[in-house]
């Protein structure tokens, strides 16, 4: 842009409220409250639109966002959660700047889709990032699925299933989300390649082409491609080469009933499939938590034969050589 680069890269400032208030990005994020005399401080405005229901940016939208992208998903999901509107200069500088989205950092860019599922908001969330053009930008496969007439009303329905369970959304694995947000787009390749019956293989297809830009977690990714790949076998219990016991041992045979209960029908026959399920997940032994083994089939924990170690008489331990240290590394939540 002739403009410049607007993209704030420290921001560890400190000044008076008032200050710290005009720092911040939606005037409904702007407000203190005084214990002095319980009163609620307002620099910005956003009493006026919290009572309009309304999410404004504090300044100019069209510098906030591209100072900070992120903050362009905020405002859709804030929208969503509040049942707010955005306000007009808003809604134009985000459609305007939507596809500077990936000038944000990645991790920052998954942790508010990740939000957007676990918030209770889910639906809505979604559906305001296709209406402001946002979702096939950073999630072209889903995007284009959302679109479709029978994908896309696939998808909205397991939203709004996400947002009606009776439990909090954040204890939700990010795996079982994206697994719940993919299953439709996942029919939709398996109808597509009608002689294939490689499951595993076309969940990976369908996950990898949005969530590999997202770095999202590898074994995150995993658990995901499972739970889409064991669906086939959940709903053919009782068939010939289902052989049900390896899939209840798993570790993530929990989720993928949850995951076929959320999203198929509420029939008598899906009902009776469930209860056999459940029946047979109680009468087997499950397996150690951990990831497959590369290689392991799915649904197999790896049962390598442990090897005994020998006794054996040491010598004297060898004093380390001087001069090398462990690097100590920190970690941010």
């Amino acid at each position: 842009s002739d403009e410049g680069d607007l993209l704030i890269k420290s921001d560890n400032t400190f000044g008076t409220a008032e200050e710290d208030a005009l720092r911040r990005d939606f005037t409904v994020n702007g407000l203190f409250y005084n214990i002095a005399d319980f009163t609620v401080i307002d620099y910005v405005g956003g009493l006026k639109d919290i009572e309009s229901k309304i999410i404004s940016t504090i300044g100019d939208p069209d510098i906030r966002f591209r100072e900070d992208p992120i903050r362009m998903l905020r405002a859709l999901r804030f929208a969503a959660r509040l049942d707010f509107s955005l306000a007009e200069n808003t809604a134009r500088a985000l459609q305007k700047h939507r596809r500077e989205i990936w000038k944000a950092a990645v991790p920052r860019i998954l942790e508010e889709i990740l939000r957007m599922l676990q918030q209770g908001a889910a639906a809505e969330s979604f559906r305001l990032m296709d209406k402001y053009g946002t979702l096939k930008i950073i999630l072209p496969r889903l995007g284009a699925d959302y679109a479709d007439a029978v994908t896309g009303e696939q998808i909205r329905k397991n939203l709004s299933a996400i947002d009606g369970m009776a439990i909090p959304k954040d204890r939700l694995a990010p795996a079982f989300l994206i697994a719940v947000l993919y299953f439709p787009s996942f029919l939709a390749r398996i109808r597509k390649e009608e002689g294939s019956v490689d499951r595993l293989r076309q969940a990976a297809q369908v996950l990898e082409e949005d969530l590999a830009k997202l770095h999202f977690p590898r074994l995150q990714f995993e658990r995901a491609r499972h739970l889409l790949g064991s669906q086939h076998r959940i709903e053919n219990i009782g068939k010939k080469k289902i052989r049900p016991s390896h899939l209840a041992r798993t570790v993530y045979f929990d989720d993928a009933l949850s995951l076929f209960e959320l999203t198929r029908p509420r029939s008598k026959e899906n009902r009776a499939i469930v209860g056999r399920w459940r029946s047979l997940g109680q009468s087997v032994q499950p397996e150690s938590p951990g990831k497959p083994a590369a290689g392991e089939k799915e649904g197999e924990a790896a049962k390598k034969p442990s090897r005994s170690r020998s006794r054996r008489r040491r010598g004297p331990r060898r004093k380390p050589a001087s001069g090398g240290s462990a690097a100590k590394s920190d970690s941010q939540s």
